[in-house]
Order: structure tokens, then C-alpha cells, then sequence
């Protein structure tokens, strides 16, 4: 399978970068490393990923407004189908203008979202292994980023900043998420990171610190108003919709005959919680902001049953997705004594496996298997 061997040879890059100490190896090795799965990605032939076509439409219909000098022209059909996400528009059009190749994009999409998401686990280093995430990225994410890839390169983008959220530089990681919103606008979800840290670890009373409110208290809080608003989300949806906030394109999303929600993925959620539960003593040794780790991981939990009641439930949990890939992670790097550590990684990862070969492999899901490569259709 070409797919699980770019995915091993792209981690085990990863994890030689993460050992070394010479900076020139460490570029080297990180460069190697994405270039193995954003090459799998570009020169994949078009019919991979069914949102493919839709963004080959808009790079030939580009090539044709530049021919006649309206930029307009373009820029009027890609908001008449439904997008307002300029900077992606721009990002496919000067691809497209300067190089006359869709494949080219290709490669610019996925060189985006895997330095993304490499970006961002490295910065996690000091609580797990680099190479680690990026392998669970592979095998949860990556097929299904050949399809609805506008998302996931803002998600990559955001992932990359998630680490400001921890160290308080949330004057930084609100200016990324406006960008990574200027290719698809449902990035600003993921704000809702800086409220859950606030409410975790922000001083609420010095005055009387006495008052405030316990760890554990706060926690709960967390997790009971994300339980609301799974079940209010669809209201508040429509209501903002009604009042002219959000454009009317979005009663689609909301819409609850369409919605498809996954038990199996529920599953795989729980046997995590429960993994997490009988090691969090250990897990807790490993890292300060375990439960930081742990909120984001019960957020996607429950972000996931939006997927019962609206079409664009898992779209939505999605960004929270790629946060509990750390929180996973965290599981084999709490192991004190290697050969454990070692089982639990193997473990994990034969896991993770089940699920990429069950959703992708035996169902076809986002209907990105078997690969085939352009160069064989030319």
C-alpha cells in the first residue's frame, strides 16, 4: 500500500529530526519528511478526492479570466458557487496563472497542511513525540484531506498555533486563526480554544482567591456547556441565520436529513477516554497541561454528536480532531520504562491502523483508495 509506506517512511524522518541536535540536519530531515506525503498528495490524478474537481473548475475558469484581463470575472464565479474565502481563490488563481498546472496546486495544498500539522507537532515536543502525531495525523486524517482540503489547510494552520493558546500568546493565535479563516471561515470555531484555557487556567478573583472556583469545578463547567451547545447548535445556527449574521448557504450544514453520524468513530473516542482514565496518574507526570489535553479530547468527544443532528456535525468537531492527536500521543510518552513505552506505541498506532483500513481502505471513505497517480494516466 503506497499510502501506509509514504506514511511510515514521512514519520520515521520525523523521528530522526526530533533526535538530532545539528540544525541543518533537523531542516534536512523535516523537509524529507513532508515531501514524502505532499508528493503522495500532488501527483495524485484528479479523480481522487470528490472535492477535487470543484477546485480543478475554479483553476480552469481562472486560466480563462486572466486570458481576458477580468479578475473580477473570476472572483464573481467563485462567490456565485457559495465561497467567500478570498485568500484561498487567490492561492489556486496565481498557481494557476503563473504555472498552467492544477497539479501544482496539488502540491501547494498539501505542502500547507502537512508543514501545518508538522509545525505543530513539533512545537508539542516537550510532551510527546513529534513523529508520533504525524503518524496519527496520516492514519485518522490524511485521506480525508485529499477531499474537503480547503478546511484542513486552515485546520493545519491553526494546529500550528495551538501551542500559542498554552504559552498566552493569544494576540498571536487570534491573528493566525483570522488567516487560516480566509481560506475557509470555519476556522473561527477554534477560537473556542482560548475560552476553555481561560476558564482552566485563568486567575478569576485576586482579591479573594479563595472564591475561585476548584480545577475540577472548572473542568465540569467546560464540559457541561459544550453538552448545551451540541443540542442548541442547530437553534443558535438558524437564529444567527434568520438575523442575517451568517449567509443563508448555511441552512444546508444545518440541515438534520442529511446528517450522518458515525458510531464506530464514537467508539474509538470512548475506548481513548477510557484509556486515558486508567492511566492519568502517569499521563499527568508527563506533561502540566494534561487536562488542558484532556477538556480539548471530551470536546471533540462531544463535538461529534453534532453529526446527529446536522450535516456538517463532524466538520465542525474536525478542529478538535487534530488537537486530541496530542492528547493520544500523550498515552505511550507516559511510560516510564521503554519496553512499555514501546508496547503502548505499537499498540496505539495497530489502532489507529484498524481505523484508516476500516474507514478507508474496506469503506472508501472520501473516496481516495486505491491511489492512483497522474503520471499513470498520462
Amino acid at each position: 500500500m503506497i499510502y501506509i509506506v509514504c506514511f511510515g517512511i514521512s514519520a520515521l524522518l520525523a523521528y530522526f529530526a526530533n533526535k538530532t541536535r545539528n540544525r541543518v540536519a533537523l531542516i534536512a530531515l523535516s523537509l524529507l519528511s513532508i515531501m514524502v506525503t505532499v508528493t503522495l498528495a500532488g501527483l495524485r490524478d484528479y479523480s481522487i478526492g470528490v472535492d477535487t474537481s470543484n477546485y480543478l473548475r475554479f483553476a480552469r475558469f481562472w486560466a480563462g479570466a486572466v486570458k481576458r484581463s477580468t479578475l473580477q470575472a473570476y472572483m464573481d464565479y467563485y462567490i456565485s458557487l457559495g465561497f467567500n474565502e478570498t485568500l484561498f481563490a487567490l492561492l489556486l488563481g496565481i498557481v494557476e496563472q503563473y504555472t498552467g498546472s492544477f497539479t501544482a496546486f496539488l502540491f501547494l495544498e498539501h505542502a500547507i497542511i502537512v508543514t501545518g500539522v508538522y509545525i505543530g507537532a513539533f512545537r508539542q515536543r516537550k510532551h510527546v513525540n513529534p513523529a508520533m502525531v504525524l503518524m496519527l495525523f496520516y492514519l485518522s486524517f490524511f485521506n480525508h484531506s485529499l477531499n474537503i482540503t480547503r478546511q484542513y489547510m486552515a485546520m493545519a494552520i491553526v494546529f500550528a498555533a495551538l501551542a500559542d493558546v498554552e504559552q498566552k500568546k493569544h494576540l498571536r493565535f487570534l491573528i493566525i486563526t483570522l488567516i487560516a479563516s480566509t481560506i475557509h471561515s470555519s476556522a473561527l470555531l477554534v477560537l473556542g480554544a482560548l475560552p476553555i484555557h481561560w476558564v482552566l487556567y485563568g486567575r478569576f478573583s485576586r482579591v479573594a482567591p479563595s472564591m475561585t472556583p476548584s480545577f475540577r469545578g472548572r473542568c465540569l463547567f467546560v464540559v457541561v456547556v459544550l453538552a448545551v451547545l451540541v443540542f442548541a447548535f442547530p437553534w443558535i445556527g438558524r437564529m444567527l441565520i434568520n438575523v442575517g449574521v451568517l449567509p443563508q448557504k448555511y441552512s444546508f450544514y444545518l440541515n438534520p436529513d442529511e446528517a450522518e453520524h458515525s458510531t464506530f468513530i464514537t467508539l474509538f473516542l470512548l475506548l481513548e477516554m477510557a484509556v486515558i482514565f486508567v492511566f492519568r496518574k502517569q499521563m499527568k507526570n508527563t506533561t502540566p497541561y494534561y487536562n488542558y489535553f484532556l477538556v480539548s479530547s471530551v470536546s471533540y468527544l462531544l463535538l461529534q454528536q453534532l453529526s446527529m443532528f446536522i450535516v456538517y456535525g463532524k466538520r465542525v468537531a474536525a478542529y478538535y480532531a487534530l488537537g486530541n492527536l496530542v492528547t493520544i500521543a500523550l498515552i505511550p510518552r507516559s511510560f516510564k520504562v521503554k519496553q512499555n513505552r514501546i508496547v503502548a506505541t505499537v499498540l496505539v498506532l495497530l489502532v489507529a491502523f484498524v481505523y484508516w483500513w476500516y474507514t478507508y481502505a474496506l469503506k472508501n471513505g472520501s473516496q481516495t483508495y486505491p491511489y492512483v497517480s497522474i503520471l499513470s494516466t498520462l
